[in-house]
């Protein structure tokens, strides 16, 4: 083997093509498919639930506390039967 023959070996050798199996590429198209559609179902998550949150705040306001009633103000209540 002359030193020509050996640098054209190498050089083969070192591209890598070629020696993947039609099985090992249909992995890898899968693999990459499978990480496409989690990077969507995620994306459709998040925009499902900006849905359901959307109106659900009042504009940046803050939520206004219940009045507080005295127990005189319940117990006058519970007399008028309201």
């Amino acid at each position: 083997m002359t030193d020509e023959d050996k640098k054209e070996e190498q050089s083969a050798e070192d591209t890598g093509e070629g020696d993947k199996s039609e099985a090992t590429e249909l992995i890898e198209q899968q693999s990459e498919r499978i990480k496409e559609l989690e990077t969507e179902r995620d994306k459709r998550i998040m925009d499902d639930a900006k849905k359901q949150m959307h109106g659900t705040a009042e504009g940046g306001q803050k939520a206004e506390k219940p009045k507080e009633e005295t127990p005189r103000e319940y117990a006058d209540r519970m007399v008028q039967g309201l």
